[in-house]
C-alpha cells in the first residue's frame, strides 16, 4: 500500500488523502503473469493427440483467451480497493462494492488482532471493511491507519454522552432483565446448594442446648 497521498485544494480543510494497497497488487501481477504465460504455452503447444483427439485453432485461441480473462480478473480485483479521506467523509471502494460515508455515520474505527484490514463501526452494530488498508503492507498500513484515525478525530462529530438519568434507566432495565432471565441448570444447582447450606446453618443455630446437670 502506498503511503497516503495528499491532494490539496484551496484551503487546508479541503485536502484529500488517497490510500491504495500495494503488496497485493504486486502479488496479483505476478500471479496474472504466470497464468498468462501458462495459457500461452498450452495454447501454442496444443496439437493433435495420439488418442485421435483433434484440436483446432479455435481451441488454441480459447485456451489462451481463458488465461487472459483470469489474469485480467485477478489484476482488476487487486487494483480496485481504494480509500479517499476528506473533510466530508470517506469514499470506500473494495474488491466488491463501493460506499460513501459521511463522518457522522462513522462511530469508531477498529483493527482487531489478526484481521487483514480495519473495520468501520457504524450505527446499529453494522460494520464495513476498508480493504485499501491491508495488514500485509505492514508499516505502510500503519501510516494509512494513523491518517484515517487522525481524520476521524479531527472531523467526526463527538459522540453524544448519556445523561445520568439515561444511565440510571439503562442500569434499571439491565437489572430487571437479569431478574427476569430464566436460570440455567448450573445456576439452579448453585441456588439449591446455597439454600441447603442456609437451612442447615439455621437448624444448627436453633438447636436447644442441654442444661448443665450440675
Amino acid at each position: 500500500m502506498s503511503i497516503p497521498e495528499q491532494h490539496s485544494a484551496p484551503g487546508a480543510d479541503s485536502s484529500t488523502t488517497l490510500v491504495r494497497p500495494r503488496r497485493i497488487v504486486i502479488w496479483a501481477a505476478a500471479s496474472a503473469t504466470v497464468i498468462l504465460v501458462v495459457s500461452l504455452v498450452v495454447g501454442i503447444l496444443l496439437r493433435n493427440s495420439a488418442d485421435g483427439v483433434s484440436f483446432q485453432t479455435s481451441d488454441q485461441i480459447g485456451v489462451i483467451g481463458v488465461g487472459v480473462v483470469f489474469a485480467a480478473a485477478i489484476l482488476i480485483a487487486a487494483a480496485r480497493p481504494r480509500l479517499e479521506i476528506s473533510q466530508w467523509g470517506l469514499r470506500i471502494r473494495n474488491m466488491v462494492g463501493h460506499r460513501d460515508l459521511e463522518w457522522p455515520l462513522v462511530h469508531a474505527i477498529s483493527f482487531p488482532e489478526g484481521a487483514q484490514w480495519p473495520m468501520l463501526q457504524l450505527a446499529d452494530d453494522e460494520t464495513y471493511p476498508v480493504v485499501a488498508i491491508q495488514a500485509m503492507d505492514r508499516e505502510r498500513a500503519l501510516v494509512a491507519l494513523k491518517a484515517l484515525r487522525a481524520a476521524f478525530d479531527r472531523w467526526a462529530p463527538p459522540r453524544p454522552v448519556p445523561t445520568p438519568q439515561v444511565l440510571a434507566a439503562q442500569a434499571e432495565a439491565a437489572r430487571r432483565h437479569e431478574a427476569e432471565r430464566p436460570l440455567g441448570r448450573l445456576e439452579v444447582q448453585d441456588l439449591q446448594r446455597a439454600r441447603k447450606h442456609e437451612a442447615a446453618k439455621a437448624a444448627g443455630t436453633a438447636r436447644p442446648t442441654r442444661a448443665d446437670p450440675r
